[in-house]
């Protein structure tokens, strides 16, 4: 009867650390290539208050200057502060970063915009933005602080309003890759050519005359930033490193994902409107395709490859507490409510 028992005993544990063992690996299938992100606190769209949570992203911003300054956490730091992405809005006083592949295109008509009605509230927008060829030229011409022989010190001393827009950075990997790199891309300019066969022969080895219609896969891109360690072009860089951080004070900083809260207390801030077009205005940024993608591409990705961009991209996680891709609310960012 002993012996009958302990049989049983025997094949009940047996039965257990098996199905422990399954379950452990499927976990770490599930796993692989994930980071677990800090991501305590209220979703961005559950705070009561938006200016509650501008002055926690303001503390976090602070924080992430002194780390910047120190060249803590092994990340990217730029020493010289390149102030070619900055625009300044005369008629509405208003300085603001355009940080590319972060909604900046629909900001940059808005403000245009914007800037026209505060002389001629009779402003047709719709005709006006029908005879731009190319926004971010007229932009660039018009109101580009190069342009405008205008230091950003010197822009900064006349106390204007100042904003930028930052986005989660895994969907900002994965619009970067769709739109300018991978198979799908919509945009072919010549401009990124030179990026992709790059990408081609440090990842993939590829010798000699590489065509021009070849891409790297998303995870070539992905080692590809790794091991420039973010040091590339600007529509792939980290955002921070493109926000001259240590000596410019935002006013306010906006997540694309909630651009169009955001959108109306910055109108309301510069006493005036202007409509806000694009993917992120009215609309759920999870039913967004870089989101979705997102969520498809980077499981399947090497989990150091993961961890490593992730190292790289720190600060931009850290500035909004953005959530995983693993995260149900993904890509939203958190806001720890005190």
């Amino acid at each position: 009867m002993r012996t009958y028992l302990r049989y049983w005993i025997l094949l009940a544990l047996s039965v257990t650390v098996l199905l422990w063992s399954s379950f452990n690996q499927t976990q770490k299938h599930q796993m692989a290539g994930l980071v677990k992100l800090s991501n305590h606190g209220l979703p961005l769209n559950q705070v009561s208050n938006l200016e509650l949570a501008q002055e926690i992203i303001r503390e976090r911003l602070n924080e992430t200057r002194s780390l910047m300054k120190t060249k803590s956490r092994g990340t990217v730091y730029t020493k010289k502060c390149n102030y070619g992405l900055f625009n300044y809005y005369n008629n509405i006083h208003t300085l603001f970063l355009a940080v590319p592949k972060s909604g900046s295109t629909n900001w940059k008509r808005s403000l245009l915009i914007a800037n026209l009605v505060a002389v001629n509230p009779m402003t047709n927008s719709t005709a006006v933005l029908k005879d731009i060829e190319n926004i971010h030229s007229k932009t660039k011409n018009e109101f580009g602080l190069q342009h405008l022989n205008l230091p950003l010190d010197s822009a900064i001393r006349g106390d204007p309003f100042i904003f930028a827009v930052m986005r989660n950075p895994w969907t900002r990997l994965v619009s970067g890759y769709k739109k300018k790199l991978g198979p799908m891309r919509k945009d072919n300019h010549s401009f990124f050519i030179p990026i992709r066969e790059e990408i081609l022969r440090e990842i993939r080895k590829v010798p000699g005359r590489i065509d021009k219609s070849l891409s790297p896969t998303f995870g070539e891109f992905v080692e590809w930033l790794v091991l420039h360690k973010g040091l590339v072009e600007k529509h792939f860089a980290p955002q921070s490193t493109l926000m001259c951080l240590p000596q410019t004070p935002y006013d306010i900083m906006v997540p694309i994902e909630h651009a169009e809260q955001y959108s109306e207390m910055i109108w309301a801030s510069l006493g005036t409107h202007s409509d806000l077009s694009g993917p992120y205005d009215g609309s759920d940024a999870q039913s967004q395709s870089s989101t979705i993608d997102a969520i498809k591409w980077l499981p399947q990705l090497d989990r150091e490859l993961i961890e490593e961009f992730y190292k790289v991209y720190k600060y931009d996680f850290d500035i909004m507490n953005y959530s995983n891709f693993t995260d149900v609310d993904f890509p939203y960012p958190h806001i720890q409510e005190y």
